[in-house]
Order: structure tokens, then C-alpha cells, then sequence
């Protein structure tokens, strides 16, 4: 079935002319031009559809992302970002708040060392937190800590517990009751409606380990993914993954290539910085030694797979540039590489990127959430600094943005701190590096598309491009910053289907 798509702007990412409308036909565009100028046979069963002066333009791409542990949110909780019991309890009472299960079980994973041994996590806050059964494992699973309703459902002496922390809970892991299919399936479509829900239609699993090697072994044979899903195996696990599935779409699933750990997030206290941080009094470290990350980008070379770097701080990146000093640039430059993170990325370092022909894909929300606490671990003139977006294009280095987005709201504090750099109290935070509106359009779009490579096929309105596309109540290129929090999504489309529209 063809569509016509009429009477409203067009932005391609193409070119700066908009194009009176856009014909598709099934999956792909077919025709994008003047109407006059348009000569596709139509027939009585296709459809003309009156965008009545909406805007339509490419459906969004995710730079980084983690899809399935996104799915798993919904079925267990994660604490890995948790530095305190207090934001603990909130994920908690929203998990418990937001599942419609009978009888679930609260379970928790990678709950930190430093919280564990704090002893903030006392048998009376466990109680007190939810009325449902709660096991909260440590970040290496050997450990946890449960409530009292757990205890006895789980059979726990109390010669076992104390102030209900478990030092070995791995006898009675077989006890605690996991996830159905049925369950599964409804998170995972759950999931999909979100990011449609916020014009969304690839997304990214950034880091594949072995135990969600199953999950997805299940979701691809059940044909259960419904939007194009990039995988990144890390290089433990990548013979393992790539046994099953290869760098061609299959399902919806592709591997993207390999990713490589770098280090942790800046706001978590996990970067690897060429300045002290102040409040723990370290330069942080490196997660893995610079010979071991020579060695898997050689191997990466060897396989023809293109590289993700998970690359905070300005030291992991700068290890990053001493792991492949020895490496030859021919062979460098035949995989794509892409550095996402990039937060605390210095100036100098991006000119050397612009040589080494590597993408950044940042966080475009990193400071707008965390600029306050960037400036106590670092100072004002270097926490400003964080995400220099602007000096990334100016020196037309390929750069992404992307966010973890729960709502189209979120899609639009992006745009909003991204073109005028405040944060939520008002503070201008690195003014110099705020971007216009069709940059970001093109940082969400092509430019993922772009480091996918995938732009032939996606990332922009052309012939012969599938038809993922997205409508807007109004075009954010004719509105101001503070106006865009009125701009509403109408409609995503993926490969040609409605798969989400505003009620």
C-alpha cells in the first residue's frame, strides 16, 4: 500500500528545502518532492494522509542505550546508579507503585559495597519500605539483604541474618521466585511502547554479557522485537554472541559490534579524570589496563567489528589514545568507532579525535541532571566544560546525542538545555557549547544513522530510506526554546505502520 504525506512541513535531514510531501510505499519511501513534479501511480486502496500543517521528519535513534536492561526494570530492580538508601526507596516504591502483578516479589541487584557497608540498611527500613516480599542482592550476587516477609517465605534461620543482611544468600537463590514468559513479554512490549511513545524507533544495548545471552536468544526466535534493537557483545562474550547472531538485521536484532568499558559515569563517581576530584580525593581509574584495551581493539581490527567505547572522563580517554599510539591508522580507521559518554572530554582531545575519525555520542542531559555536582567534584571552569557539543561540530567531529527517555518529555529538556545550556534552577552551565535546534534534530537523527552505519538506509527522508518517521504537533525550527515544551508527538511510524499515536 502506498502513502502520500501532504500539507504540512517536511524536514528531511537532507537538505534545507522542504519538500511539499512524501510518498511511501509499505516499508520505504518511494518519492519525496513537489506534487506537481510527483508522477507515482495511485490507486483506490492507498492513502492520502493530510498532515493539516504538522511536521514530519525522521523517527529518533538512539545512540546508547540498554534495551533489555530497560525490559528487566520492569521486572527487577536495578541499583547500580544508588548512592544512597533514599534513592533506593524511591525506585522501590515506584517499582511497586507501577506493577500490576499478583504476589510479586521485590528483587533488587547490584546494590554497592559502600552502602552495604555504610549500615543504612537497617531490618527496620527494609520493613517499613514495602508490604511485598524484598530480597536486595549485592553487586556480586553472593550477598543480600532481605525483609522480614522474605526471610520467612525463604526459609532463613535467624542465626543466618543479621539486621536482615545475609553474608551468603547463594543457598536460597533457587527459592526466590523469578519472572514468567508471560511477564517477560509484557515488559518487553511494555518497553517497545515507550520509546514509540517518544519517537523512538532503533535503540541500543551497549553492553552484552553473557547472562542476557538466553533473553535474547528467546526474543529473537519468538520474533518478539518489534523495533530494530543494536547489540554491543563486551569481548568475553562476543565469540559466544556472534555464534548466533551477525552484524545483518534478523528479527529486528543485529549485533553493532564490540564494546569496551573505559570506565564509569562522572556523576556516579566512577570517571577516570586528568583532575582531582574533590570529594573522594582521587583522579578515579581506569577499569581495565591500557594493554588489555590494545588487545581487544587489535582483535576488534582482525574481525572487521566496529568499536563502542564507553569513555567518562578525559584520562580513560586519553588511555584510549595510548592503547592505539602503536596501532597503524590504516587499520584504525577501518573499523567505526564511537566514544559515548564523553562528559568530561578536554579541547585538546578533540582535535586528535577529528584525526582518529571517531564519533561521540554524549549524554545530552549529563550536566542539565548533574551540573550542580560536577561543579563540587571539579570547579565552575571545568564543570562548565562538560559536554562540549558545540566544539565537537564546530571541529566536524561525527557527535550524537541521546538520553535515557521515559516520556517525550524528555526529548524535550534535551532540546531545551541543548540550544540554551541552563539548568533546571536557571544557571547558564557552558553557554558557549549550546547548539541550535536543527542541530540537535541532526544529532538524534542522521548522525546516529551515521555512526550505525546506517545512513543509507535510515536517519533521514529519502528514496529508497525505510519509512521510520515520526509527526510533530508543530516545527521545532520555528519555535524558541522555552516554547518546545508545547510541542506535542502526534505519530511514529516504523517501516510504514502507525506504531504509536497521541490519543
Amino acid at each position: 500500500m502506498k502513502k502520500v504525506y501532504y500539507n504540512g512541513t517536511i524536514l528531511t535531514m537532507e537538505s534545507r528545502h522542504c519538500p511539499e510531501c512524501v510518498v511511501t510505499e509499505d516499508d520505504t519511501i518511494i518519492y519525496v518532492g513537489d506534487k506537481k513534479h510527483c508522477t507515482i501511480t495511485m490507486s483506490a486502496t492507498d492513502q492520502y494522509i493530510d498532515l493539516q500543517g504538522k511536521t514530519l521528519l525522521p523517527s529518533f535513534m538512539e545512540a546508547n542505550g540498554y534495551f533489555l536492561a530497560n525490559v528487566m526494570e520492569k521486572l527487577e530492580l536495578n541499583f547500580y546508579s544508588c548512592r544512597s538508601i533514599t534513592e533506593m526507596e524511591q525506585k522501590i516504591q515506584e517499582f511497586c507503585q507501577h506493577t500490576s502483578y499478583q504476589n510479586f516479589w521485590v528483587i533488587g541487584k547490584n546494590v554497592s559495597p559502600e552502602l552495604i557497608q555504610s549500615g543504612t540498611i537497617t531490618q527496620e527500613w527494609l520493613n517499613s519500605v514495602t508490604d511485598h516480599a524484598m530480597v536486595l542482592l549485592s553487586i556480586d550476587g553472593k550477598s543480600a539483604y532481605c525483609n522480614k516477609l522474605a526471610l520467612h517465605t525463604l526459609h532463613i534461620p535467624d542465626n543466618h541474618s543479621q539486621n536482615g543482611y545475609i553474608a551468603n544468600i547463594e543457598p536460597y537463590l533457587d527459592k526466590i521466585p523469578t519472572y514468567s514468559i508471560e511477564e517477560l513479554d509484557d515488559a518487553i512490549e511494555k518497553t517497545t511502547q515507550e520509546y514509540f511513545a517518544c519517537g523512538i524507533t532503533t535503540v541500543q544495548d551497549g553492553f552484552l554479557v553473557e547472562n542476557v545471552l538466553p533473553l535474547y536468544t528467546y526474543v529473537i526466535e519468538k520474533d518478539k522485537l518489534k523495533l530494530n534493537v543494536i547489540g554491543y557483545p563486551d569481548f568475553d562474550n562476543f565469540v559466544e554472541f556472534g555464534d548466533y547472531f551477525g552484524n545483518e538485521y534478523h528479527h529486528h536484532f543485529r549485533l553493532g559490534g564490540m564494546s569496551i568499558l573505559l570506565d564509569g559515569k562522572v556523576e556516579n563517581q566512577q570517571a577516570h579524570t586528568r583532575c582531582r576530584n574533590k570529594k573522594d580525593d582521587t583522579y578515579g581509574y581506569p577499569n581495565q589496563s591500557t594493554k588489555t584495551i590494545t588487545d581487544q581493539i587489535e582483535w576488534s581490527i582482525q574481525n572487521g567489528q566496529p568499536l563502542l567505547l564507553h569513555a567518562y572522563g578525559d584520562a580513560s580517554i586519553d588511555q584510549y589514545f595510548r592503547a592505539t599510539q602503536f596501532l597503524s591508522k590504516q587499520s584504525l580507521f577501518s573499523i567505526p568507532t564511537t566514544i559515548v559518554g564523553a562528559t568530561m572530554i578536554d579541547m585538546d582531545q578533540l582535535q586528535k579525535l577529528k584525526r582518529y575519525h571517531t564519533h561521540l555520542a554524549f549524554d545530552g542531559l549529563a550536566p542539565y541532571q548533574h551540573g550542580l555536582s560536577y561543579q563540587a567534584m571539579y570547579g565552575k571552569q571545568r564543570a562548565v566544560m562538560a559536554n562540549p557539543i558545540h566544539a565537537s561540530l564546530s571541529k566536524k567531529i561525527p557527535t550524537s546525542l541521546y538520553t535515557k527517555c521515559s516520556s517525550f518529555r524528555d526529548i524535550q529538556t534535551l532540546f531545551s538545555f541543548c540550544a540554551t545550556r541552563k539548568l533546571p534552577n536557571g544557571m547558564s552551565f557552558g553557554r558557549k557549547e549550546k547548539i541550535s535546534c536543527k542541530k540537535i534534530l541532526q544529532c538524534l537523527t542522521i548522525a546516529i544513522a551515521k555512526q550505525y552505519g546506517e545512513a543509507k538506509t535510515t536517519g533521514s527522508i529519502a528514496v529508497g530510506k525505510k519509512a521510520n518517521m515520526i509527526i510533530l504537533s508543530h516545527n521545532p525550527l520555528k519555535l524558541k526554546p522555552k516554547q518546545w515544551p508545547s510541542i506535542q508527538l502526534c505519530t511514529t511510524i516504523f517501516e510504514g505502520k502507525i506504531v504509536y499515536q497521541q490519543k
